[in-house]
C-alpha cells in the first residue's frame, strides 16, 4: 500500500507594517522589534486528504523568539545600512 500525502501551501501577503502601530512591542514586553516588518502575512501548509492546518505568521515567530529569551537578530544588510549612515552624519 502506497501513501501519497499532499500538502497545498498558502501564502498570505500582505503591505509592510510598523511594529510600534500593532501594539506588538507591547504585546511582546519588549523594545527589539524591527522598524517594519510583513506583520500581517502567513504561511499556511494544508493536508489535503485530512484538512490539517500548520499557520506560520511573524507575531507567533517573535513570541517564541521572546520565549526563548534570544539576543536581537540584526541581518547583514541592516549593519552595513547602519554603517552608511553614520558615513552621512560625520562632519
Amino acid at each position: 500500500m502506497t501513501l501519497t500525502f499532499v500538502w497545498k501551501l498558502i501564502a498570505g501577503m500582505k503591505q509592510i507594517s510598523v511594529a510600534v502601530s500593532c501594539g506588538w512591542e507591547e504585546k511582546l514586553e519588549t523594545t527589539h522589534l524591527p522598524e517594519m516588518m510583513f506583520g500581517d502575512s502567513c504561511l499556511v501548509l494544508k493536508h489535503i486528504s485530512s484538512g490539517t492546518k500548520i499557520h506560520f505568521n511573524a507575531f507567533d515567530a517573535l513570541l517564541g523568539w521572546k520565549k526563548e529569551s534570544l539576543p536581537p537578530v540584526e541581518v547583514p544588510a541592516a549593519a552595513h545600512w547602519k554603517f552608511r549612515s553614520l558615513e552621512w552624519m560625520v562632519p
